[in-house]
């Protein structure tokens, strides 16, 4: 089998994402493509989605995984499981203010936390309050 012929009929197919490990290299646009990804599943509140890692993102973004894990780590200066978790806690706020009818467990399931307790954990680290205590504040 000639497998440098092989290549080359689909070579085009094939795309790898520019290695941007050395800070120095790094441009506003180096991850112009991942933000636009981002902010359109950002606004669709697909990080309320449970089970959510950094492996099924890339693959939705159609990118590899350290190549994600780099972009978190330099631009938004943090790392993915605490950049989602940000984000989770800042919806559970919302709903904790704006509906007082639901539970807090439900907030949890509603804001992608696969239990209450690291949901509790998580909202504490966060914001320095317990949800209940936080819900009560903001009354």
């Amino acid at each position: 089998m000639n497998y440098a012929s092989q290549f080359s009929a689909i070579e085009t197919a094939v795309t790898v994402e520019p290695e941007v490990t050395d800070k120095e290299n790094i441009t506003p646009d180096s991850f112009k493509h991942i933000e636009e990804y981002l902010k359109a599943w950002i606004t669709d509140k697909q990080f309320t989605e449970p089970g959510i890692t950094l492996d099924l993102l890339s693959r939705q973004f159609y990118t590899n995984r350290k190549y994600l894990s780099n972009y978190f780590n330099t631009v938004e200066k943090k790392t993915f499981r605490d950049w989602i978790n940000e984000l989770r806690i800042q919806e559970a706020q919302t709903l904790l203010k704006e509906h007082p009818e639901m539970t807090v467990s439900e907030i949890a399931h509603c804001t992608g936390f696969s239990t209450q307790s690291n949901f509790g954990r998580q909202f504490l680290k966060q914001t320095g309050f317990t949800p209940k205590a936080w819900r009560k504040r903001a009354e």
